[in-house]
């Protein structure tokens, strides 16, 4: 495969094509295209993000690539004439086994070895791609108080996250296999969110997963050639039952999923396009259309465009530069944001229309999307992260056995599913008086549930007096100090300080907190008093144990009491004492009357907003204006009288979601 040749003026900062310094206009030279041009930042931003480590890629701590010059595997300098050049090509025969696929695994590896500014013409985007956007979005009257110029902030370049691959390849290829889940791990960011950009870095491991992944799904769709309805049938209807299939069919069945896999419209016909390029995978494979149509499928699934999300802003290394999205930047930002996966042909065909933007379609879009079963992906992403029950997922807690810890996890999920659903106020998730139950969580929390059987849930009236919405299922309780002869409140107070009123205390002195030591014949809210009296202590205490104490009802499995059983404390029979009074805020008699007050807290709606703008930006909400527009879509749109669409089609209409500032060279 040919390669453009670039030299370098800094490791991170190509030259000016020798072609614009001789004037030239013509693109007969590859890499003085103007989109490429436009691009070179693409393999800086691919790489390194913002910093100029490797450690940033690999979590080394290897020495910052800027005080050497570029070198080939082995250790060797690269000499001028072999920059741009392939580069390990063993290695890409090695882990992918085919030598056709190199122009689309080559960047990722050429990133991990710190090479990819010298080879960034093998970085291959669209020929024509994605233009700069010149609409202008109307100012959503909910962010109307923040100005008109508020800052829409910066968002890094996008790896999918394991579960969003998951559910890519899900809607792209048909497939309930799940190869994400056996992908190396990638550490929750201080947005509190999986999917945030800047630790969804890739490493060596990646690559080799990426590349394990995308031939079994090649042979997947292969395998389903006889299954009718199957994916094979779905994504090539016209080689079904043909002999010969002709270069015709193969080429529109690569143009169909092409588009779909890179989420933007695909370049055909000019020389190095999109389809010909893969065409040329397809004809390079063997002969028969099965083997061509297995390593496109292959080549794809291992090209940037499907493994990263971006944004082709004109100026990326200006912080003061805003770009307004294109409509395929818009369509996967709202469909990664709703679905957690890729946009359907109904966002991608608005996109080809260039009328996505447009405000009143992009909130219909977003209300659309929400009445989608594959809405479930923003309600796994705040069952996961927000409500962290990620964390029980495989846990073993004593004293309790699988099924009932399983039936707890599926009764939260249903309930944030039943909130998106029914389009009810996110609010409920701290006052709702429903829940689901099956038989066996029935019969653990002490209903009486009719209609509930052993593998069916049913949506039922909560039957305990304080218990409300998310917060107080046994799932919760659970996971926070659950297990165990006796409750943590501090871990519970954390908890809710943290999802609902996004003011999390700072770490405990030396990192870990003092386990909690029983005083016989003392009280849960005696003893915390006591430990945490020092002024040390209680500048941060005085919230969470009234927090944490407010829940005290609930017994460490997420059982309703209002007397303590046998325990180590000696405190059989004593009543629970739950009341409380909030630093400068309300006071309260129970769990009932703390959660009826927290919702009516003004702080809460502004951070349920931050926690959902996190989510559809894929970073953590942290600057004035950032927090500006939280507020503002909080105080609007996330009351008892809204419904969770409002905020959604806020959101969506925000600078933050629709706008994105360049970087920083740090």
């Amino acid at each position: 495969m040919a390669m453009d040749t670039v030299k370098m003026s800094h490791p991170w900062r190509l030259r000016r094509p020798r072609c614009l310094k001789e004037g030239r206009t013509d693109n007969t030279t590859s890499n003085c295209h103007p989109w490429r041009r436009r691009h070179r930042h693409l393999s800086f931003n691919f790489c390194k993000f913002k910093a100029h480590r490797t450690d940033s890629i690999l979590g080394g701590g290897s020495s910052p690539v800027a005080a050497s010059p570029p070198t080939l595997p082995g250790g060797n300098p690269m000499k001028s004439d072999q920059v741009g050049q392939p580069c390990n090509l063993m290695l890409v025969r090695s882990v992918i086994g085919l030598p056709v696929l190199l122009p689309f695994l080559l960047p990722i590896l050429l990133c991990l070895s710190g090479l990819l500014s010298a080879c960034a013409p093998a970085f291959r985007f669209s020929e024509s791609g994605p233009t700069f956007s010149s609409h202008t979005p109307s100012l959503d009257l909910a962010t109307s108080s923040c100005g008109s110029t508020y800052s829409p902030g910066h968002a890094m370049i996008h790896r999918l996250s394991n579960t969003e691959y998951n559910n890519t390849v899900r809607d792209l290829l048909l497939t309930k296999s799940t190869p994400g889940d056996t992908f190396q791990s990638s550490s929750v960011g201080s947005s509190g969110f999986s999917n945030e950009s800047v630790t969804l870095t890739i490493s060596n491991q990646s690559v080799a997963d990426y590349a394990t992944a995308a031939r079994a799904l090649a042979d997947e769709v292969i395998a389903s050639k006889g299954t009718a309805g199957g994916a094979y049938q779905a994504l090539a209807s016209c080689a079904v039952g043909a002999t010969t299939v002709s270069d015709s069919c193969a080429r529109s069945v690569i143009r169909t999923l092409a588009r779909r896999a890179f989420r933007q419209a695909v370049t055909e016909g000019a020389t190095d396009s999109d389809v010909d390029r893969l065409m040329a995978v397809y004809s390079a494979a063997g002969g028969s259309f099965d083997l061509g149509f297995h390593a496109a499928i292959m080549a794809m699934l291992l090209d940037p465009r499907f493994i990263f999300t971006y944004f082709n802003h004109p100026q990326p290394d200006n912080p003061q530069a805003v770009y307004l999205l294109n409509d395929y930047e818009l369509a996967s930002r709202l469909s990664f944001f709703i679905w957690q996966s890729m946009p359907d042909d109904t966002l991608l065909s608005l996109a080809d229309q260039g009328v996505l933007h447009n405000p009143e379609t992009l909130q219909a879009q977003a209300a659309r999307m929400l009445l989608d079963p594959k809405a479930q992906g923003l309600a796994t992403i705040l069952k996961n992260d927000w409500a962290k029950l990620s964390k029980l997922r495989g846990a073993s807690i004593s004293g309790l056995d699988q099924q009932t810890l399983s039936d707890m996890l599926n009764e939260s999920q249903l309930f944030i599913n039943d909130v998106i659903s029914t389009d009810a106020s996110f609010l409920t998730a701290i006052d709702g008086r429903t829940t689901f139950v099956n038989a066996n969580l029935a019969k653990f929390y002490g209903w009486n549930v009719p209609s509930a059987t052993t593998s069916n849930f049913v949506k039922t009236t909560i039957q305990d007096s304080g218990r409300r919405g998310l917060l107080t299922q046994a799932a919760m309780m659970v996971a926070f100090g659950g297990g165990g002869l006796y409750t943590h409140p501090v871990q519970r107070g954390r908890f809710v300080t943290d999802a609902f009123l996004c003011a999390p205390p700072p770490p405990p002195p030396g990192g870990k907190a003092p386990a909690i030591t029983p005083v016989s014949g003392s009280t849960m809210k005696q003893v915390l008093t006591q430990m945490t009296s020092p002024p040390a202590c209680y500048a941060c205490h005085n919230t969470m144990n009234v927090v944490g104490l407010g829940l005290e009802n609930f017994d460490p499995f997420g059982k309703w009491r209002t007397v303590y059983s046998s325990d180590t404390f000696n405190t059989a029979g004593a009543s629970i004492d739950a009341s409380g009074t909030m630093p400068n805020s309300f006071s309260f008699q129970g769990p009932g009357d703390f959660l009826d007050d927290l919702s009516g807290d003004p702080r809460v709606p502004a951070c349920l907003a931050t926690k959902l703008m996190s989510v559809a930006i894929a970073r953590v909400m942290s600057g004035t204006d950032d927090l500006c527009i939280a507020r503002a879509i909080g105080a609007s749109q996330i009351t008892p009288n809204t419904k969770f669409s409002d905020a959604v089609k806020h959101i969506v209409l925000s600078l933050q979601f629709t706008s994105q500032l360049g970087g920083t060279l740090q």
